[in-house]
Parts: structure tokens; sequence; C-alpha cells
């Protein structure tokens, strides 16, 4: 990281939100300049051995990035003042491991809720973008990504989100792209939008944790066996599908699934998602399920897809930008 100080004079609202979901001593960051706020938290993550409890250990805020990232190694675009570049270090207990994939949904469903408060009248894409609402442009994206277990059982997750606040439609990366700005939404401080994000995110990581947590005795007694995950990024498997196949899933439990289905413009006729190892799939989105995956009614039948990219305006490739 370079130029790195503390965020609490340019960001005071999100520095006070980080102090009321994050863990004692959360800290938020600021940076003129980096390659990638993900991998700067990951080394900070890797470096400082892990936290003793679980929870937001601290958020990084990048004004620009060299070398910034989306879902599947693609780059994200942004301008200085234009977007908000922000991730979340997450210390994530061991509980958690089979439902880590809704780590990155609860970070999708926290920044739609956030952007909705704000004035924006937006939706998921499933997985984890955030589109307006009629036209299903794109806004935002978030990406999860493991780093690593520590000594004390805490899965190292970093959480990153970019949001398209004021950019110009010139600025704008494809055709299928928008900001809070040409969508003729209230078009937050960075501040602002940051401090929003984080408390929703911080309800939305307890109610998963919990329902986790809760969980335990259940999977227990079932003889549950839960499933290694590798790092990388945090995708709907279906190895998580069998242990929340034995009983209620935590994502039900905390209610995530719900949101997730109740918010998600992907369930809709008309769509297409494009798979990286498979034939595209064309139908109608019909709902998404406790392991994260989505289920699409098409001409030969329902299709259970994990890893996707689903484009809401027919049969048309999605966009390779951010």
């Amino acid at each position: 990281m370079s130029n790195v100080h503390s965020g609490n004079v340019l960001f005071p609202r999100t520095a006070s939100a980080l102090g009321e979901v994050g863990l004692p001593g959360a800290a938020l960051l600021h940076t003129d300049l980096t390659t990638s706020t993900q991998d700067d938290l990951a080394e900070l993550w890797l470096n400082s051995g892990g936290v003793p409890a679980s929870g937001l250990v601290c958020g990084l805020i990048a004004d620009e990035q060299s070398d910034g990232r989306g879902r599947m190694g693609r780059s994200w675009f942004a301008t200085k003042d234009g977007s908000l570049l922000f991730s979340v270090l997450i210390a994530v207990p061991e509980t958690v491991r089979a439902e880590l994939s809704w780590v990155t949904f609860a970070g999708a469903l926290a920044a739609r809720a956030a952007l909705e408060k704000l004035g924006a009248d937006v939706a998921i894409s499933w997985p984890n973008d955030i589109v307006t609402r009629p036209h299903a442009a794109k806004l935002a994206g978030l990406l999860g990504e493991v780093v690593s277990t520590d000594a004390a059982g805490n899965i190292g997750v970093v959480l990153g989100v970019g949001i398209n606040l004021g950019l110009r439609a010139e600025e704008l990366p494809t055709p299928t792209s928008a900001s809070l700005a040409t969508a003729g939404f209230p078009v937050p401080s960075r501040d602002e939008a940051a401090a929003a994000y984080l408390r929703e995110l911080g309800a939305r990581l307890a109610a998963l944790m919990s329902a986790c947590e809760s969980g335990i005795s259940t999977a227990a007694a079932s003889g549950a066996v839960v499933p290694e995950m590798a790092a990388g990024d945090l995708e709907a498997s279906d190895a998580g599908s069998s242990a929340a196949e034995r009983s209620t899933s935590a994502a039900e439990r905390s209610g995530l699934l719900a949101e997730l289905n109740a918010t998600c413009a992907t369930l809709r006729e008309g769509i297409t998602v494009n798979r990286p190892r498979d034939t595209p799939v064309h139908g109608r989105g019909v709902q998404i399920l406790a392991d994260g995956a989505l289920v699409v009614a098409t001409t030969a039948g329902d299709v259970r897809i994990s890893t996707g990219e689903v484009s809401l305006l027919g049969r048309v490739a999605p966009s390779e930008g951010k």
C-alpha cells in the first residue's frame, strides 16, 4: 500500500459506521493510489497473523487503483471522484465455512439496500452485481476473496465493492453500465455511500454468523461434514449444497436467502447465463437456492447454475468491463 493514512478525517461517517459494526479497534484506511484494495487487505491479513475474534477488522478506501479487478479477474474501471472503491477485511468464524459464498451475497444485499436508502432504485443481478431499475444497467459490483485461516480458526475474507457514483456517460466503461448520476438518482459523497454500506453489511454479517452458530448442533447431529474451500473468489458452490439440504440452511435462518430472492432482477424471463466451461443457458430465472445457485427454466427443463455471468438484456454476451 502506498501513501496509506487514516480515513477518519476525509471519511468521518464511514469511520463512525465501522466503529459501530466492526471489531474494537477496527481501522478505516485511505490511500490516494494503490494497485488493488483487495490485495492490500489480503497482505495486511497475512502479515498480521489474524485476529483473536471474528468480525469486521478494517476497511480501505482508494481514490484510484492501477490494477483494480472484478469477478473472474476482470478489470474494474473507476475515476477518482466518480466512484467508490472500498474493500473490507473480515475475520469469518469457522462456523461460517460451509456458507462462505453468502459473505459475498451479504455484501451485494448490503450495497443494494444502502443505495436504495440513498434514493436509488436498484436490484441485484445474480450473483453479485447491482443494476438499475428498470433498465438493468450495471451500477456496482462485489468481489469476495478468501485469504487464509489464522491460528484462532478465523477465515480471512476480503470483500470489495465498486460503485459508480458521479461518473459521466462518456466515462462509463461499457454501453450497459450506469452511474447514479447517469441513472438520474441522487449522488451521495463517497463517505455517505460507504457509511450506509457498512451499516447494512454489519447487520447482514451478524445475522449470517448467528445463523451459522445456531446450526452447529443440528449439523453435528446429522453428521454433516463442513467442506473446505480453497482461496479465491467466493462463488455459489455445489459443495455447500449438501450441508444446506440436510437441515434448514443458515442462508434461510438469517433471512438472506429470502431477501436475495425478493430483490434479484435475474428472476425474470429472457435472461442469458454465460458459463465459464459450458454452453450458455437461455430462459427464465426461477429462484436462488440455499447454496446460492440459480435455477433457470429452459425449454429443456430446469437448469441449476452455480457459476456464471448473467445478461438481463436478452440473448447477448455480457459486457467484459465493469
